[in-house]
């Protein structure tokens, strides 16, 4: 592969790129969709599993950091659904969790498309 990639002129190379990073960006997205279900009716017992944080880590091979960020991002679009209106390729997943606890739940809407629309407040 390496060596197809190699003969690509230069702006094909970065918007394939561009466009990979756009379709993980929504698979990101339907994952977490999917995670806050699994998390919301406690599937992860059925998967022998205390928590879900043990789920992901143990069924799912995510890492420590990984896991805990997709959780906690997956719980606050379950939480606040405002955000899950979004369209999912302009997420900004990793300030998700951090937003949260600095700026609240309209933190999350800012973190990934800035100011709250107006008629939201």
């Amino acid at each position: 592969m390496s060596e197809v990639l190699a003969g690509l002129p230069s702006a094909e190379l970065l918007e394939r790129v561009r466009k990979l990073v756009e379709r993980g960006n929504v698979i990101e997205a339907e994952l977490l969709v999917h995670l806050a279900e699994v998390d919301a009716r406690q599937l992860y017992l059925e998967e022998g599993c205390s928590s879900m944080f043990t789920y992901c880590q143990r069924v799912l091979h995510f890492a420590e950091s990984v896991a805990y960020k997709r959780i906690q991002a997956a719980r606050a679009a379950r939480r606040y659904p405002r955000v899950d209106e979004s369209p999912f390729n302009r997420w900004n997943y990793p300030a998700l969790p951090c937003s949260q606890s600095a700026a609240g739940p309209d933190g999350f809407w800012r973190a990934a498309h800035g100011p709250v629309p107006a008629n939201w407040i």
